[in-house]
């Protein structure tokens, strides 16, 4: 058996997520996915609440936070706009829409499924109100271009980037000019 690490299984669970959904999220099934023993899930985790806690805290962190970082550094907020639309197209859609289906019944996972929506819209909101200056305007911009990929991510992926291609320009119609 090759090991694995903590960030494995949390792959492994967005793994089993995308391909059979919130309802194969049980520990015999993460470890059978991974070809381990339960026993080496318990290297890392305290029990199955606790990897459910730290499931959530890494997709929190490394879906929403580190992608995000990707961009922060980038000054220009319309070449920020587009690169908001490429990492778009970086996150694990299936397992999303299982996770947000699981957090319809389980708390934890709706509070960061809240949290992860707010860091995303807010994240927008920034990159668009440094174009448009209307906050009104920018706060409707900023939910929609979150609407947009979780609408997507349930209906067609595939047309995803048409749909934010659309909305980059719709910003960038509303942008003031300077």
């Amino acid at each position: 058996m090759a090991s694995v690490n903590r960030d494995d299984y949390f792959q492994g669970a967005l793994d089993l997520l995308a391909k059979e959904g919130y309802g194969a999220m049980r520990l015999t099934t993460l470890c059978r996915s991974l070809g381990m023993s339960t026993g080496s899930f318990y290297n890392w985790f305290r029990d199955w609440n606790d990897f459910v806690d730290q499931f959530l805290a890494y997709w929190e962190s490394e879906l929403t936070e580190h992608l995000l970082t990707r961009v922060t550094t980038t000054e220009d907020p319309a070449l920020r706009l587009d690169q908001l639309r490429e990492l778009a197209r970086a996150v694990p859609h299936d397992a999303e829409v299982a996770l947000r289906a699981w957090s319809n019944g389980e708390p934890r996972a709706a509070h960061v499924r809240d949290q992860v929506d707010t860091a995303r819209r807010e994240f927008i909101f920034d990159t668009v109100h440094a174009l448009v200056s209307d906050t009104e305007i920018a706060t409707r911009l900023a939910s929609m271009g979150l609407s947009i990929v979780v609408g997507h991510q349930h209906l067609d992926v595939a047309t995803m980037d048409w749909a934010l291609w659309q909305f980059n320009a719709l910003v960038r119609f509303h942008a003031d000019i300077r």
